[in-house]
């Protein structure tokens, strides 16, 4: 996936819903390596039901637990609306709400890998990380 052209990579919208700032910042820097610059981030469920319900995004990661509030109501949208997504958690599988759990998971913390082996499966990234 890494010999991606920049330029392809560069029109991914994405959608970081993140309450840690430094998991947040952690996902934004492995986003960037990515070559994935479009990044809205939101901190709450407020703040990501405003964003998911304005112009669409590529694909979406999600905190499951955001400030004691569950991100259910992102995902709900989300999913209403076709956008890819995956659950970032710390709590593992039996955190993320049953009607959501086919969706992908990304453990946190995250790993560099990992996190590239999912948005290339929300993405539909073949192994040479173009689109397919």
């Amino acid at each position: 996936m890494e010999e991606v052209q920049r330029g392809e990579r560069a029109q991914v919208r994405a959608l970081l819903v993140e309450d840690e700032a430094l998991i947040g910042l952690l996902l934004e820097g492995y986003l960037n390596d990515l070559g994935i610059t479009d990044i809205e981030t939101a901190g709450s469920v407020g703040d990501g039901l405003a964003l998911a319900g304005g112009a669409p995004f590529d694909f979406a990661l999600l905190d499951v637990n955001l400030l004691g509030e569950r991100s259910d109501p992102i995902a709900d949208l989300l999913t209403h609306r076709a956008g890819p997504f995956a659950f970032a958690t710390g709590y593992g599988r039996d955190g993320i709400c049953p009607r959501h759990a086919a969706r992908p998971e990304l453990v946190k913390p995250p790993i560099f890998g990992d996190l590239r082996d999912v948005v290339a499966g929300l993405l539909g990234w073949n192994g040479d990380g173009r689109r397919g």
